[in-house]
């Protein structure tokens, strides 16, 4: 037994290499979750890292995680090409702007309507019955084109009951 505990190298002291959030507000059991949690943890340790895993998350924790994923999602950070040891995104919308809409506002049940404004490459017809993205400024700029020629938008609506 001694022998086998010598063969296992403790993780190193100092600051977590890797810190491992099981996001769980609402307290239910969450066993995949779980288990996947302790295989990564059990394969960094083997590498020599030192893992730190926290089994919860307030709801305010977890909407902000969900909001800066969904932000890499849609600016392409996710998109990338390795070329010489240098990282460069290779996907996304150029200037995304993106709204929510609620009818009725302020909670459940409601219409919801989500918006996603990006510059396009070419000029188009603005279409004056979306608001998102209107007369954004980015860097002292219009960012869509002075009269919006080069907004692009996307609308998905959903229903929440």
């Amino acid at each position: 037994v001694a022998a086998a505990a010598a063969a296992t190298p403790a993780p190193p002291s100092g600051p977590v290499d890797l810190l491992i959030v099981v996001c769980n507000p609402t307290k239910y059991p969450l066993a995949k979750a779980e288990t996947e949690a302790k295989a990564v943890r059990s394969l960094a340790e083997g590498c020599g890292k030192r893992v730190e895993v926290r089994n919860s998350c307030t709801a305010a924790e977890l909407a902000a995680y969900d909001l800066w994923e969904w932000e890499r999602l849609v600016d392409g950070a996710l998109e990338t090409v390795v070329s010489g040891g240098a990282v460069t995104t290779t996907g996304g919308l150029a200037f995304a702007t993106a709204c929510l809409t609620a009818d009725p506002p302020g909670g459940v049940p409601a219409e919801y309507s989500l918006v996603i404004a990006w510059r396009g490459a070419a000029e188009l017809p603005d279409d004056a019955t979306v608001s998102c993205g209107r007369g954004a400024v980015l860097g002292g700029d219009f960012a869509y084109g002075q009269n919006n020629e080069y907004r692009r938008t996307y609308e998905l609506g959903t229903y929440i009951q």
